[in-house]
């Protein structure tokens, strides 16, 4: 049974380190990437450098299991990243999550809780290679409910 979460906890987070995550950036990672976008071509066969949209994925499955508990349907709704340098395949990033906001408003017989996510991704000497700001939005009884 997994331990639930309110608003009132998330509220508690606002700006603080949320989540932090270790990932190991493979080639696997980026043809996965290019078979998902499909059209863009410049990925397919680079296996060398990371595609900078990848990076604010990283962690972001952990924001989609904790905001689960808040409520079934949990939509991602915007990306922005902003890239210091190039990553290349084998570096090793750490992503930390911090909440940088939440508003909530009707929608129909529901309402929607809007989530602002914030990115920091740092390579293993500790500097920054990149920053995202992604919105998540969460249905607490799903749609139609």
């Amino acid at each position: 049974m997994t331990a639930s979460l309110t608003l009132e906890d998330l509220r508690q987070k606002i700006g603080h380190p949320w989540l932090k995550s270790e990932h190991v950036i493979n080639g696997d990672l980026i043809r996965r990437y290019a078979e998902v976008v499909g059209g863009n071509a410049q990925w397919w066969n680079r296996i060398d450098q990371v595609p900078p949209v990848i990076l604010a994925t990283l962690g972001f499955e952990q924001v989609v299991s904790a905001l689960r508990k808040l409520g079934p349907l949990v939509l991602h709704g915007s990306s922005d990243v902003e890239t210091s340098r190039l990553v290349h395949t084998g570096e090793t990033l750490v992503a930390t999550l911090t909440l940088i906001s939440i508003r909530e408003r009707p929608a129909l017989d529901n309402h929607a809780v809007f989530v602002v996510i914030q990115g920091e991704y740092s390579d293993y000497r500790g500097e920054s290679v990149a920053t995202s700001r992604q919105l998540a939005i969460v249905w607490p009884r799903g749609l139609g409910g």
